[in-house]
């Protein structure tokens, strides 16, 4: 029996690239759903992003729903 070679040189998926599943789609519409009850989000935009959610098949497209979402740093004062 010949001995089994482990290749650690050979490139992993990145986290973006891996398969999402229900929960987690569901999760990000529920992030949406609460960015539109506080204001961030008008009707719209809410049900455009709830529809790629549903469809996503990537954390990385579920991540880019809601990027734009993130709270400010709580240390952070937003200067207009």
């Amino acid at each position: 029996m010949s001995p089994t070679y482990v290749d650690y040189h050979q490139p992993r998926i990145a986290e973006a690239q891996l398969r999402a599943g229900d929960s987690d789609r569901e999760r990000v519409a529920d992030q949406l759903r609460k960015a539109h009850a506080d204001g961030r989000l008008d009707s719209e935009e809410l049900s455009e992003r709830i529809g790629r959610a549903l469809q996503a098949r990537t954390y990385g497209e579920l991540e880019r729903l809601t990027d734009d979402l993130r709270p400010p740093d709580r240390g952070r004062s937003l200067s207009l």
